[in-house]
């Protein structure tokens, strides 16, 4: 049986030590990159997740710069009446004396 191998191998042009490494580089691409792709799915579940996360983050954002330009826009009328109101009132003072 040994001598069949052998005569295959030497066929092939391959030394005993060469499939011995061989097989072992082999085993070794197995055991490191077999997970692989569950780690790759991992991963690219966290950055979708993360993803996400940054889009509804850059939207709550967004959404409070509008929420402030309101704010102050609202601050700004309220300025604009407060004088009306206070010039109308000082003038019916004027009127009154």
């Amino acid at each position: 049986m040994s001598t069949k191998i052998a005569n295959t191998l030497k066929t092939w042009g391959l030394t005993p030590w060469q499939i011995v490494v061989g097989v072992a580089f082999v085993a070794c691409w197995f055991t490191t990159l077999r997970p692989m792709p569950e780690a790759v799915a991992q991963l690219n579940a966290t950055v979708t997740e993360l993803s996400t996360k940054v889009e509804v983050h850059a939207v709550l954002i967004q959404q409070m710069l509008e929420l402030r330009h309101e704010h102050t826009d609202m601050r700004r009328d309220l300025d604009v009446i407060i004088g009306k109101l206070q010039a109308s009132h000082s003038q019916g003072e004027g009127n009154d004396r």
